[in-house]
């Protein structure tokens, strides 16, 4: 992180206010944090050997588009999940069927994605769906 504000401060331009998230591999949320925040870090990536000698690798364009693509379809399950979690109405069942379909309507289109990595992701979170449907 030293090496990483070093940085910052000798190109300036950037906007370092929303901070790095790491991921935790139980949160799904917090992969899409991450992502989102190295996104908006990517202008720093390719400087950071400059102040660092032991950076040794910054992403390609293509993986920084995919990366792209993966946050996109992170921002909608994240989204749907805010709508779920933040609801306390008595009414919320409805809401949660809506949220459920949308859910399953995003999987299936998400299927259909030319990204080989973010369809592979949405198969292997439909099976999970249509097992959990299924209890």
């Amino acid at each position: 992180m030293i090496k990483l504000k070093q940085c910052l401060e000798k190109i300036g331009d950037i906007d370092a206010s929303s901070g790095l998230c790491l991921d935790v591999f139980i949160r799904w949320n917090s992969t899409y944090f991450m992502l989102q925040g190295a996104l908006e870090y990517q202008g720093i990536f390719g400087s950071l050997c400059l102040v660092d000698e032991n950076y040794k690798y910054c992403p390609s364009e293509e993986e920084l588009e995919r990366e792209g693509k993966i946050c996109r379809f992170l921002l909608s399950f994240y989204d749907i999940s805010a709508v779920i979690f933040a609801t306390s109405y008595p009414t919320s069942n409805l809401n949660f069927f809506f949220q459920v379909l949308e859910t399953k309507c995003l999987l299936i289109e998400s299927v259909k994605e030319e990204d080989e990595v973010v369809k592979d992701m949405a198969k292997m979170m439909m099976v999970k769906f249509d097992i959990l449907h299924l209890v």
